[in-house]
């Protein structure tokens, strides 16, 4: 601990994992299904319901984006991943949250996260884009429990790979 007129430094770091990080996001979302099934709310990417998409997208925000600009030290105004639950026709710009499906052996192939659906959310939603010519080729979904996730940091035309970020101390 820092002695009064000495300059404060970070003892220790605590890192989180990009898989750890999703996997709060998911339950986050899990523990209020509760509380909007009481007041009647429809939950999910298909429901196109104004309340839902503010609470997915809030959560996400807070519990993910934020968490991963601190992470990468961004104050960069660029900083953007893919709002929750959106398809763009182009994501040159952003950076992402790779899906790393367990199973996956096409390596052209970069599975962006979406969203989670599902009756208890236990799906991830990806978009499909051509890692050579950066093309939608699609959609995908896979079971949560097999799939990895990272962090591609992307700051023009280079990016940089995260599997673990630090928290807010």
């Amino acid at each position: 601990m820092a002695k009064i007129g000495e300059p404060l430094t970070m003892e220790r770091q605590t890192l989180i994992s990009i898989d750890e990080l999703m996997d709060n996001f998911r339950h986050a979302i899990l523990s209020i299904l509760p509380s909007l099934e009481i007041l009647e709310v429809p939950v999910g990417e298909a429901m196109g319901y104004d309340a839902w998409e503010e609470i997915s997208s809030t959560l996400y925000k807070h519990l993910v984006v934020e968490i991963l600009r601190f992470g990468v030290n961004s104050q960069d105004k660029q900083f953007a991943l893919p709002n929750y639950e959106m398809v763009y026709q182009d994501y040159g710009h952003f950076s992402l949250i790779d899906v790393l499906p367990i199973n996956s052996a096409n390596s052209d192939e970069r599975f962006i996260f979406r969203c989670f659906t599902g009756v208890g959310f236990e799906n991830v939603q990806c978009v499909i884009l051509s890692k050579s010519t950066k093309k939608i080729l699609g959609e995908e979904s896979f079971k949560s429990s097999d799939v990895t996730y990272r962090f591609v940091f992307v700051r023009g035309k280079s990016e940089e790979v995260f599997e673990k970020v630090p928290l807010v101390d």
